[in-house]
């Protein structure tokens, strides 16, 4: 839309061109820059949102990983004490 605008006033200014004609051109072309801009900063803002939530789902990885290990360090311990006291059961059986 921008090199649209920029070659259109260039062909206006080629042939008779109005002050008016010119000033009207500029505008339009100030305005498509300013919508460029605003879709560059939309889409670093958006790019800059989506690396957070990887950067908070990455997070949340590690802390799933983490409350896995401990709750198999926790099962291990429980596994290692019931053992203990089979066979401490065990023992005062014989």
């Amino acid at each position: 839309m921008l090199t649209t605008a920029i070659a259109a006033r260039d062909t206006l200014m080629r042939g008779a061109m109005t002050p008016d004609q010119l000033v009207r051109a500029d505008r339009y072309i100030a305005k498509c820059r300013g919508e460029v801009e605003r879709a560059i900063g939309e889409e670093l803002r958006t790019e800059s949102v989506h690396g957070s939530r990887l950067g908070s789902l990455d997070e949340a990885r590690q802390r799933l990983a983490r409350a896995r290990a401990d709750r198999e360090v926790i099962e291990r311990h429980f596994a290692n004490w019931r053992q203990a006291r089979r066979q401490l059961a065990d023992r005062r059986e014989d």
